[in-house]
């Protein structure tokens, strides 16, 4: 299961000390990975470092 962002996956844990990528905890068994959103608003990640993150995702799956 991954989450665009952040906000999302704290807003149901309430959890707000959380990393990006792959994290150790799971959800009814699924493996939850924490990706920054690729929205176009987003500035707080350049190209490559969206095209990083779901790389890695990808490759996992």
């Amino acid at each position: 299961m991954a989450f665009l962002g952040k906000p999302a996956y704290t807003a149901i844990t309430r959890n707000r000390n959380v990393g990006w990528g792959r994290q150790d905890v799971r959800m009814t068994g699924a493996t939850i990975w924490i990706v920054p959103n690729p929205s176009g608003r987003n500035f707080g990640f350049s190209l490559k470092e969206l095209v990083e993150a779901y790389s890695t995702l990808h490759h996992a799956l």
